[in-house]
């Protein structure tokens, strides 16, 4: 051995070995409490395989150990500064390319969803700047024409009102007490001029609604308002135009006071609607059905409105989409296709709810929720 002290008493590599089918042990430990050492032995055999003696050799080590923990430590070392690149890099990737892309896309979605007051901050300039800049010149653009577009629209609407109106007036003064003094022709085509303007001038007040919608001028006149009364008043306007044009109505309405804070002529304009729908999308002879209750939603008191039809219903792919302005489930019937928008839009500035549901072929459930101020009494009364 190199420098160390032989302690014959202990030698377990020499033991080993002695057990050993090769002859040889090896061990690696500390002698004398302190110093690393590893001795290896190698019995020593006659040729008739009696052992004669032994060779052991003992080193000591620690000098190894350090070296291999020097290796150790630079090696981790290195790990560090890499991943510590890496992290950075990443940091950097996600600040510079990753959060402006995740900017662009939230502005695109809410410009899509009709926001067009968004607007990107641009953070670099490179080419995700250049393309926040496309982006709110785009958007400031669409908002422009937009402007252009609600305000021709309201121009267009205001100037139609007033003709249509006099022509709608003067045609129903000429028909009321004229029809023995003029000819059949003269009295059926002044009827077609008084009804088609009706439409037209139903029409312009729905471009008028849309008008203040998109320019967020759409308000209320709040009052104390009894619901199922206005509803009751919109149904006996209706129900003499469905029978007259082949349908039944059937209604179920509580007869009790449902009092909220509500604008009156727009409840009507939103049964009306509603109702008028049930009636366009279905046939003659097939039945309307329409249901009031009280329901508690949310901790608070709800007046719930129901109205069926027996009509084509809507198809699983334009479901979603009938309250977007002017898209159309059915091209073949009649109409502007911003009536449901407007409406759904009245419904949530009473701080309600309207939800459609429909079967393709089977018919269409409106169901319109609208918060009350004080809960109502226990009495149902069922009519129709």
């Amino acid at each position: 051995s190199n420098g160390f002290a032989v302690d014959k008493q202990n030698m377990p590599d020499y033991i080993q070995a002695q057990k050993s089918d090769d002859d040889s042990g090896k061990f690696v430990g500390r002698v004398y409490g302190h110093q690393k050492v590893m001795a290896v032995t190698r019995i020593i055999r006659n040729s008739d395989g009696i052992e004669v003696g032994a060779v052991r050799i003992m080193a000591g080590i620690s000098h190894v150990d350090e070296q291999i923990a020097t290796l150790c430590l630079i090696i981790a070392l290195v790990f560090i500064f890499v991943l510590a690149i890496i992290i950075l890099s990443n940091l950097y990737f996600i600040r510079t390319i990753i959060n402006p892309l995740k900017e662009v896309n939230q502005a695109t979605k809410l410009i899509a969803q009709g926001n067009l007051d968004v607007r990107i901050e641009k953070h670099y300039n490179d080419e995700i700047g250049d393309l926040a800049d496309s982006i709110n010149t785009m958007a400031t653009e669409i908002a422009t024409a937009d402007k252009m577009k609600n305000d021709f629209i309201s121009t267009i609407s205001h100037e139609l009102r007033t003709p249509l109106t006099s022509i709608k007036g003067w045609g129903e003064t000429l028909t009321i007490g004229n029809q023995d003094t003029m000819d059949e022709i003269t009295y059926k085509g002044l009827q077609v001029i008084v009804k088609e303007a009706g439409r037209l001038e139903g029409f312009v007040e729905e471009l008028l609604d849309f008008s203040r919608l998109q320019s967020g001028r759409m308000t209320l006149r709040l009052a104390k308002t009894d619901i199922l009364a206005e509803l009751e008043e919109t149904l006996f306007t209706f129900i003499e135009r469905a029978v007259r044009e082949g349908y039944e109505v059937k209604y179920s309405i509580p007869e009790v006071p449902s009092v909220a804070n509500a604008d009156a002529n727009r409840l009507k304009q939103v049964f009306m609607n509603i109702l008028d729908n049930a009636l366009k999308y279905s046939r003659p002879g097939s039945k309307i059905f329409v249901k009031a209750q009280f329901i508690k939603k949310d901790g608070g008191d709800f007046v719930k409105i129901s109205i069926a039809d027996q009509g084509c219903g809507i198809s699983a792919d334009d479901l979603p989409h009938v309250k977007e302005k002017f898209y159309k489930a059915n091209v073949s019937v009649k109409g502007s296709g911003i009536g449901l928008a407007v409406t759904t839009e009245i419904v949530n500035l009473h701080n309600g709810t309207l939800d459609i549901d429909s079967v393709e072929g089977k018919g269409t459930l409106v169901t319109i929720c609208l918060p009350l101020l004080e809960p109502p009494a226990d009495n149902d009364k069922t009519e129709g």
